[in-house]
């Protein structure tokens, strides 16, 4: 039977010898092979190894060093390097003897910097478009005025043409002359103009000269004057 003596302890807790009660379990730690360790080392060397060789060879190949260290110069191609495909110099590189596609075209000349055989005068008016003659309406017989007889009147100065129908105004000269020079430009210039009935109008109590071309209506008249305006010219149509 067991009891307490009063410290706390068993008797039997008393008796036990701690030395000769069975020892705990050690966990047993085993370290790794030596040949394991030997192989990752020599696997370390060969990587270390590659990488250095490969960045020797990546500067003395492919960024065109020297083992010297001392970088190599490169000298441009004397020889022309384009070489325009429609210049005599360019046949010889043709061994067929063939021409390039497009050679001796003119919008490939025009491509090429050269200039093309077409050209357009600014100063020509543009061409006056075909239309049907409309033949006008018979008018009615006037009847014949009553003779009168001729009264004496003081000799006065020829007046100027009658147009008759609408006319246009090219403009007013200080002269006579200044106007007919101004209708001969206007002939050498428009060619369709030659027969054209014109007249060099004096302006009362003026020095001025109005130049006029005749036009059988005012449809004709506008007509003729937008011609001249779109060349340049300056004109109205006169009511």
């Amino acid at each position: 039977m067991t009891g307490d003596d009063g410290d706390g302890f068993l008797a039997e807790d008393r008796d036990r010898l701690p030395w000769l009660e069975p020892a705990e379990p050690i966990e047993e730690y085993r370290s790794a092979p030596i040949q394991k360790i030997i192989g990752l080392v020599v696997l370390g060397l060969i990587l270390l190894g590659i990488i250095i060789g490969g960045g020797w060879w990546l500067k003395h190949n492919i960024s065109g060093g020297t083992p010297g260290g001392e970088a190599t110069m490169v000298t441009p191609d004397r020889e022309t390097y384009k070489i325009p495909a429609n210049s005599a110099e360019a046949r010889k590189y043709d061994v067929e003897g063939k021409n390039f596609e497009g050679e001796g075209d003119a919008a490939f000349e025009a491509s090429s910097g050269g200039n093309s055989s077409g050209r357009i005068d600014p100063t020509k008016a543009p061409e006056v478009p075909m239309t049907e003659a409309v033949k006008p309406e018979p008018k009615p017989a006037a009847k014949p005025a009553p003779t009168a007889k001729p009264e004496a009147t003081p000799a006065t100065p020829a007046p100027a043409p009658s147009l008759g129908g609408a006319r246009v105004q090219i403009g007013a000269y200080n002269s006579k002359a200044i106007a007919d020079e101004a209708f001969k430009r206007l002939v050498k210039r428009f060619d369709d103009l030659a027969g054209t009935r014109h007249a060099v109008e004096p302006v009362p109590g003026k020095t001025l000269y109005r130049l006029r071309l005749g036009a059988a209506d005012r449809a004709a008249a506008a007509a003729l004057c937008g011609r001249l305006r779109v060349a340049g010219e300056n004109c109205f149509v006169v009511p």
